[in-house]
């Protein structure tokens, strides 16, 4: 918030100079030369009259000083953003009123008008508050000045909340059934022989009366999958939301889901119970060309989905972000496994979309959620363990990150642990609809 202050220097009391006056006259009056008279009556008049006027201003200094601190509680108060609620400009302008009249405490019978202007443009509440009041004066009665006027003004702003519609893109391939941390990694691992929760369809387990895949032994067994923490996240995200929409709904939210195909699971909404209803129960099934990560391939449709973004000053003109939940790896098909030639696409995302995003207003934030060191795998070191292909002087795994930052800045999040990822929506999204300082 912008607003003047306008603070008097401090100056001698009105009692003080009646003090130094008097005591200058007893001084004259007890002297003993001869032309006390004379030099008494000329410097008396004067002494009063500097006196006299220095109590009317102190009287007046006192008065503005008092209605510029009035003037700038009013302004603030008009502007406030207060949690839960939503004033409309003549509330603001009553409020803005109510608070000048109960700071104005001016006395010595001096009288004051005053106004309260409240304007809004796009997202930017100015209040502006301005006051003109009259001070009688003492000695100035003498000189034929019975009062004096003053006036001031105070301004502020603020910026009112935007309206923003958040599209979530969740990655829904088969490598989001990695198990979610280490130590759930180390448990599937020590009964599968795979870091992954593979919802194939086999029967090598006997889970509960029958067998079943890695994934159903994973679930049964309490083993947490990225997916169901990601998941998480998102209800972390509604919960936000859902406290930020109380009175005056703003923020709007849409889930898809990709893997060889994008998927819209809810549309854009304000009912968040469509989202609840819709989150992604299981990983594709991991088979030849199911459950694979065509990223690049959905990319478009999702962002020609997501529209042009505003200044979030409307519904029809909100602010749009698109969070993306991914490991940031492109793999198109598990056929890469013996089909040589195609384990070069096996590499990071192609953020050259980034630049589209950008040019139609809209945010792009990514929920990074990195494979864990897999040097022992033979897929991992022929894929992403093998050098970069772009450029870089490490492994295409070491790729990911600097080029999925590069393209979302400030809302990048590397979520490599549970509670990272449960958070990462949040923060991201706080990252996005926090003021910022731009001078």
């Amino acid at each position: 918030m912008n607003f003047r202050w306008q603070d008097s220097a401090r100056r001698p009391s009105g009692s003080y100079q009646v003090l130094v006056i008097r005591n200058i006259v007893k001084r004259l009056w007890r002297s003993e030369r001869g032309n006390v008279a004379v030099t008494f009556g000329l410097l008396a008049l004067p002494l009063i009259m500097v006196g006299g006027l220095a109590i009317d201003y102190t009287r007046m200094t006192s008065a503005q000083t008092r209605l510029d601190k009035a003037a700038d509680s009013a302004a603030l108060a008009a502007v406030a953003q207060n949690a839960g609620t939503s004033p409309t400009l003549a509330t603001r302008k009553s409020t803005g009123e109510q608070t000048f009249v109960q700071n104005a405490t001016v006395g010595n019978n001096a009288t004051y008008t005053y106004s309260v202007v409240v304007t809004q443009a796009n997202l930017t509440l100015t209040a502006k508050a301005t006051y003109t009041a009259t001070v009688p004066l003492i000695f100035g009665n003498l000189i034929g000045m019975a009062s004096t006027t003053i006036s001031g003004s105070s301004s502020a702003t603020s910026s009112l909340p935007p309206y923003i519609d958040v599209y979530l893109m969740i990655d829904t391939s088969g490598s989001m059934a990695l198990g979610a941390s280490q130590a759930d990694i180390d448990q599937l691992m020590s009964k599968t022989g795979c870091a992954f929760a593979c919802h194939d369809g086999s029967s090598s387990y006997w889970v509960n009366g029958k067998w079943t895949d890695s994934y159903g032994y994973a679930i049964a067994n309490n083993i947490s999958l990225r997916f169901q923490i990601v998941n998480q996240g998102i209800q972390n995200l509604i919960q936000v939301a859902t406290q930020s929409n109380s009175p005056t709904p703003k923020i709007r939210l849409a889930l898809y889901g990709f893997d060889v195909n994008l998927n819209q699971l809810a549309t854009i909404t304000y009912n968040f119970t469509q989202i609840q209803n819709n989150y992604p129960s299981t990983p594709s099934s991991s088979g030849e060309s199911d459950g694979a990560t065509h990223f690049n391939e959905n990319i478009t449709a999702m962002l020609n989905a997501v529209g042009t973004g505003g200044d979030g000053s409307t519904q029809a003109t909100a602010k749009k972000l698109l969070i993306i939940a991914t490991d940031g790896v492109q793999d198109p098909g598990r056929f890469w496994t013996w089909n040589l030639p195609y384990r070069a696409q096996v590499d990071v995302l192609d953020t050259s979309f980034c630049k589209t995003a950008a040019s139609k207003n809209v945010s792009v934030g990514f929920v990074h959620t990195p494979y864990l060191p897999m040097a022992w795998d033979w897929g991992y070191n022929a894929t992403l363990g093998m050098p970069s292909q772009h450029g870089g002087s490490g492994t295409r795994d070491d790729d990911v990150e600097p080029m999925l930052r590069a393209c979302a800045g400030n809302l990048y999040l590397k979520a490599s642990d549970t509670q990272g990822i449960k958070d990462a929506f949040v923060k991201i999204f706080q990252n996005f609809s926090s003021p910022r300082i731009t001078n």
